[in-house]
């Protein structure tokens, strides 16, 4: 029997005359292929000399020759002058050989073909196409257990993705997955997402002395800090003392600024706060005659799944007013970069609308974006960003792919832990943004003004 090696050089019948072993040992000489000197499979013989040749070789031999083709014995030109030789192939497929795996299978070459196709130890390439040649009996085993393309789900996130890149790339990332607390002397395992929220409540954490704001310089684990706010009553007593006499001492200090203040002084600040006031009045009643204010919040649903599989949430399109500019809210669940994995980003970007020729670009203005609470309207995640010269002008045209906005808007552990009876950003696996845009044109200044979608 053949080795293993020798069946997978055996199954590629691409060229070439046959390799196997023979039961009866090597074959006539007259079964012989004169180029690749093997059994000839598809014998053909040629005119010249009579000998025969595989029907592969000689096409082999005909590409290489660029119009030469000869004879490889007797040199004798062979365009048209060779012919399948059917008594030779007869006779060659009726030799007995081994299979050329490990099995114990014996017969003539005109079976073998038949016989590979269900041969337990033929070699197969990987159907999910790892790279590994498998023996077909242990095939299957292999897709299921060993084979790094398989598919395989995370069991700390659920997600689905082949071998490989679960137990890679995916691993250090998950935010399930569990990781060691980062205080020497703690060993609880964390899923990483709640490491952070994990490292405020954690006793080996080294904390500052509960009466820092009054001078106490000590450091200790939080474990600690009862024992040594005992050991401390006397200490921290005479700090609180010292500090309450030097707030006396700066109220006293502040009342004498006051009494030295002139009422002159007084009537004339009260005259130019009062004309600020009415100045403002009046800006805000033209910006409410000039703008009617639209408003609109924008729903993010699924949340989790989303976050997971760090997905890209876009709002629809919208105009930020009658005749203003057209923008889309974009965001990211799990970052916008590698910086901000872990946290959501929001970021705007401004697309192709009617009213573009009328408007100044790239725009020039201010965007705030407002995760909401959704027990009560305070206590909202607000940020705000600008559209100036620090911003690439690319990011402040039409149809910019990259846009602007806010990196890390809010992290996970915020949204996963932040959760009370009057304040609460993700609830029933939903997020609510609000918007608003402020245009402040330069060159167009009846462009200026809030607008809130």
């Amino acid at each position: 029997m053949a080795t293993s090696s020798s069946f997978s050089e055996s199954s590629d019948a691409a060229h070439g005359g046959y390799s196997y072993v023979f039961v009866d040992g090597d074959p006539p000489n007259k079964f012989v292929c004169y180029i690749c000197t093997l059994p000839a499979r598809d014998p053909q013989q040629v005119t010249c000399c009579f000998n025969i040749y595989c029907h592969s070789c000689l096409l082999q031999l005909k590409e290489k020759g660029e119009g030469n083709f000869n004879c490889p014995t007797c040199r004798q030109p062979l365009t048209g002058n060779y012919f399948k030789d059917g008594r030779a192939d007869r006779e060659i497929k009726s030799l007995i050989v081994y299979c050329p795996g490990e099995c114990e299978w014996v017969g003539v070459i005109s079976d073998i073909e038949a016989h590979l196709n269900t041969c337990p130890y033929q070699l197969l390439d990987c159907t999910n196409r790892c790279g590994e040649k498998v023996q077909r009996q242990l095939l299957e085993l292999h897709l299921t257990d060993s084979c790094v393309k398989r598919l395989v789900v995370c069991q700390y996130c659920k997600e689905e993705g082949s071998y490989g890149y679960i137990e890679g790339v995916h691993l250090e990332s998950c935010l399930k997955y569990p990781v060691k607390c980062c205080n020497d002397e703690c060993d609880q395992m964390i899923p990483r997402r709640a490491l952070e929220g994990h490292i405020t409540i954690c006793c080996k954490t080294i904390v500052s002395c509960e009466y820092s704001n009054v001078g106490c310089k000590k450091e200790m684990k939080r474990e600690e800090q009862d024992i040594h706010n005992k050991e401390s009553v006397n200490e921290h007593l005479r700090l609180a003392v010292e500090k309450v006499k030097s707030l006396q001492e700066d109220i006293s200090i502040l009342k004498s600024d006051i009494k030295a203040i002139k009422t002159p002084s007084t009537n004339s600040i009260k005259k130019l706060v009062n004309a600020e006031v009415e100045c403002i009045k009046s800006d805000i009643k033209a910006l409410q005659t000039k703008r009617k204010t639209y408003i609109k919040v924008f729903k993010v649903t699924q949340f989790e799944h989303k976050r997971n599989n760090s997905e890209t949430w876009k709002s629809s399109s919208f105009y930020t007013s009658p005749g203003g500019y057209k923008v889309k809210l974009v965001v990211y669940t799990n970052g916008h970069s590698k910086k901000s994995l872990g946290y959501v980003s929001c970021f705007t970007q401004f697309v192709t609308g009617d009213n573009d020729d009328t408007l100044e670009w790239p725009f020039v203005g201010y965007v705030t974006i407002e995760l909401l609470n959704q027990l009560d309207d305070e206590n909202h995640v607000v940020h705000t960003y600008y559209y100036d010269e620090t911003i690439p002008e690319f990011a402040r045209q039409r149809d910019s792919e990259s846009g602007c906005g806010i990196d890390l808007f809010v992290s996970h552990i915020e949204l996963d832990t932040h959760q009370s009876s009057t304040c609460t950003y993700l609830k029933d696996d939903t997020l609510y943004f609000r918007i608003s845009i402020n245009a402040t044109s330069t060159t167009k200044p009846w462009l200026s003004g809030s607008f809130y979608v």
